[in-house]
C-alpha cells in the first residue's frame, strides 16, 4: 500500500511530499508494519536552544498555533559567564514556556516495549522523543534528546532529527533500530543515574515521551502578553547576585543576570574588559559569547517575525520604521559577530573596540523601538475602544 501526500503553499507551489507505506499483508493474513515517515518541516526557528527546537518546529506545523509563538520566545536572558536562554517570566519549566496549549505528551514507563511504542506512536502520528547517548549513535556528543519522525521495518531503521555542531546544526539521519534502542537504553541509565538533574529535567518530559501536536487551535495573539513582555524588555537591566543552575548537571553558581536591554552591557562592558586583558586566549577556550550573540541574532529576527504577523493580522499598524530598525540591529549584531571572529585570527585591538561600538548602537536603538512598540499597542488598543484580544 503506498501513499503520496503533497502540501502545498497558498501559491500553489508543491513544498514537499509525504511518503507512507504503513502496514502490509502477509500470506496467513497477518498485518505487519513497513514504512512510515511523519511530516517535519525544519524551518529552524529556534535552533539555539535543543529542547525549545524540536518543540517549536513540531507544534507550528499548524498554523493554528501561531499565536502561541507570538506570545513566547520575546525575552532573553544572559548570565555573567555568558550562558544565555529564552526567559518566560510566567512558566515554571526550565528555560522553557508552557507548551501545553500546542503540545501533548505521554510519558513512557521503564520497561516497556521500546520498539513497539515508538511504532505504534508514529502510526497514531505521534513523535517519539528519546534521551540518547550520541556518542553511541554517532560518534560525537554527548547526551541529547533525539526526535524520531519514522521507521522503515523492512530495512531496520528509524528516521530520525538530530544536533550537530555545525551548519546546518539540524539534520535528518537515519539509524538502524537497535543502535536507536541501545542509545536510548544508555541515555536512560545516565538520565536516572542523578535524582537531582532527573528531576528538573522531568519538565522536558525525559527520558522517554511521545509528543503530539495539538490541532484546532483558533484564537487570537493575546496582545496584552505580547505589552508585558515588551514592557519587560524595556525596563530591565540586570539581577542582583543570585544563585542559579544554568544547566540541570552543574552545581548552583552565584552570579548575576541580565535582561532587555540590559544584555548588551555583558558584551560591550564585561566582554569588552575581559578581551583587553585576556586578548583572543579566552574566546578561544570559551565559546560561549560567540553562541549567545547567535542567540541574540536569532532573537532579534524573531522580533521582525512577530512585528510583521501582528501588523498583517491587524493587531497593530504603520510598523515599517520598527521593522527596519530590527534589520539595523540584526545587522549590527552580524558585524559584532565578524569583529570577534576577525580579532580571534588578527588579535587587532580595534575589532573589539569597534565591536564595543556596534554593541551600545544595537542597546540604543532597541530601546527606542521598544517604546515605539508599545506605542503602536497602546494606540491599537485606543482604536478598538480599549479593548485586547484575549480568549484563554
Amino acid at each position: 500500500m503506498f501513499c503520496y501526500i503533497a502540501s502545498i503553499d497558498n501559491t500553489g507551489v508543491v513544498k514537499r511530499f509525504h511518503y507512507y507505506l504503513s502496514r502490509q499483508l502477509i500470506g496467513d493474513g497477518t498485518e505487519i508494519r513497513m514504512k512510515k515517515e511523519l511530516e517535519f518541516n525544519n524551518n529552524k526557528y529556534i535552533i539555539t536552544e535543543c529542547w525549545n527546537y524540536y518543540r517549536v518546529e513540531l507544534a507550528l506545523q499548524d498554523e493554528g498555533n501561531i499565536p502561541w509563538y507570538i506570545e513566547n520566545f520575546i525575552q532573553y536572558e544572559i548570565y555573567d559567564d555568558f550562558v544565555s536562554f529564552y526567559y518566560e517570566p510566567n512558566s515554571q519549566d526550565w528555560a522553557s514556556p508552557n507548551y501545553d496549549e500546542v503540545i501533548s505528551y505521554k510519558e513512557c514507563k521503564y520497561g516497556e516495549d521500546v520498539k513497539e511504542i515508538i511504532e505504534n506512536a508514529i502510526d497514531l502520528d505521534g513523535y517519539p522523543m528519546l534521551y540518547v547517548d550520541m556518542e553511541y549513535l554517532r560518534s560525537e556528543g554527548w547526551y541529547h534528546e533525539l526526535l524520531i519522525i519514522g521507521y522503515d521495518t523492512e530495512e531496520e531503521k528509524y528516521k530520525c532529527v538530530v544536533k550537530i555542531d555545525k551548519a546546518p546544526f539540524w539534520i535528518v539521519e537515519e539509524y538502524s533500530i537497535d543502535k536507536v534502542i541501545k542509545a536510548f537504553e544508555l541515555g536512560r541509565d545516565y538520565f536516572y543515574k542523578d535524582i537531582k538533574s532527573s528531576i528538573i529535567l522531568s519538565s522536558l518530559h525525559y527520558p522517554f515521551t511521545i509528543l503530539s501536536v495539538n490541532h484546532g487551535n483558533d484564537r487570537r495573539v493575546r496582545i496584552n502578553r505580547v505589552y508585558n513582555s515588551i514592557n519587560l524588555m524595556l525596563n530591565s537591566c540586570e539581577t542582583g547576585v543570585i544563585g542559579e543552575q544554568t544547566y540541570a548537571e552543574e552545581d548552583i553558581r552565584w552570579q548575576c543576570k541580565y535582561r532587555g536591554v540590559g544584555i548588551y552591557k555583558v558584551f560591550f562592558g564585561k566582554l569588552y574588559e575581559i578581551l583587553k586583558e585576556e586578548n583572543m586566549s579566552f574566546l578561544l577556550k570559551y565559546k560561549q559569547p560567540i553562541l549567545s550573540l547567535k542567540k541574540l541574532e536569532e532573537n532579534k529576527k524573531g522580533m521582525i517575525y512577530r512585528i510583521r504577523y501582528l501588523e498583517e493580522n491587524g493587531y497593530i499598524k504603520n510598523c515599517d520604521a520598527i521593522i527596519s530598525g530590527y534589520k539595523k540591529i540584526v545587522t549590527y549584531v552580524r558585524i559584532s559577530l565578524n569583529l570577534l571572529e576577525k580579532f580571534i585570527i588578527t588579535e587587532n585591538l580595534k575589532c573589539i573596540d569597534s565591536f564595543a561600538i556596534y554593541m551600545k548602537k544595537a542597546s540604543l536603538l532597541e530601546a527606542i523601538i521598544l517604546k515605539e512598540i508599545l506605542n503602536k499597542i497602546e494606540e491599537s488598543y485606543i482604536e478598538n475602544e480599549r479593548r485586547i484580544s484575549k480568549t484563554l
